[in-house]
Formats: C-alpha cells, sequence, structure tokens
C-alpha cells in the first residue's frame, strides 16, 4: 500500500490532468460554437454579395446608358457595354472627344448637351403637331 501523502499527491496530480482535459474541450466546444456561428453568417453574407452584385451591374447600365445619351451617335459605346474593366479614356481620346483640358470636355459636353436639348424639343414640337392634327375635326367624307 502506499502511503496517504503519495496518494494525495497521485489523486491530486489526477485532478490537475482532469481540469486541464475540461479546459481543453471547454476551448475546443467555444471554438467550435465560434465556427458554427461564422458558418450560419455566411449565407447571409452571400446573398448581400449577390444583391451588390446586382445594384452594382445596375448601376453600370445606367452608367453607360447615361454615357451614351452624353456622348450621342458617334459610336462609341454603341456596340459593346462599358465594364468596370473597361477604359473609355482612350477611346474618348482617340476620336476627339476628351482632351488634357477640363474646360473644353465641359464645352463638349455643354455642346452635347444643348443638341440634345434642342433635339428634344423639335421631337416635342412635332409630337405637338401630330396631337393637334388628330384633335382637330375631321370633315365627313
Amino acid at each position: 500500500m502506499l502511503p496517504s501523502s503519495q496518494r494525495k499527491h497521485q489523486t491530486e496530480n489526477r485532478e490537475k490532468r482532469l481540469k486541464d482535459k475540461i479546459q481543453l474541450l471547454e476551448a475546443q466546444v467555444e471554438e467550435l460554437e465560434l465556427e458554427a456561428a461564422a458558418a450560419k453568417k455566411r449565407p447571409a453574407l452571400s446573398e448581400e454579395h449577390a444583391q451588390l452584385h446586382r445594384r452594382l451591374r445596375e448601376l453600370q447600365r445606367r452608367h453607360n446608358e447615361f454615357r451614351r445619351l452624353l456622348l450621342g451617335s458617334q459610336g462609341v459605346f454603341g456596340l459593346a457595354p462599358l465594364t468596370s474593366s473597361a477604359t473609355p479614356a482612350p477611346l474618348l481620346l482617340s476620336e476627339g472627344l476628351l482632351s488634357n483640358d477640363p474646360d473644353a470636355d465641359f464645352s463638349v459636353l455643354r455642346r452635347r448637351l444643348e443638341n440634345l436639348e434642342s433635339a428634344q424639343q423639335q421631337q416635342l414640337e412635332e409630337l405637338g403637331s401630330l396631337v393637334q392634327k388628330e384633335a382637330a375635326p375631321q370633315p365627313d367624307l
């Protein structure tokens, strides 16, 4: 038989090892809980990513439409949509639409907007005259 002090020491060592094992298992459980929480968040992140991607595509489409309106029928953007990877500056520079002078660029854009406004006004007048012709009583033949 072992003396009581030795038995006490063995019991204390066993208790210490078991406590260490419990702490290790608790840490593993906590780590797994964190991983599970992160896994639950991932679908929300992928949904958010998809939503942001759709919004980006919509904004790019609207941006391209606006550019086409501003630049008119020069054909620079008429063939393919502008994506975030495309760089329109070389095309615009080669077409003579953009320069290094911002004032000149604004002048080109202002002139284009004035042309659009006058074309729109002309279309409005033509539409108004068509409406007046249709609204006028026509004599019976």
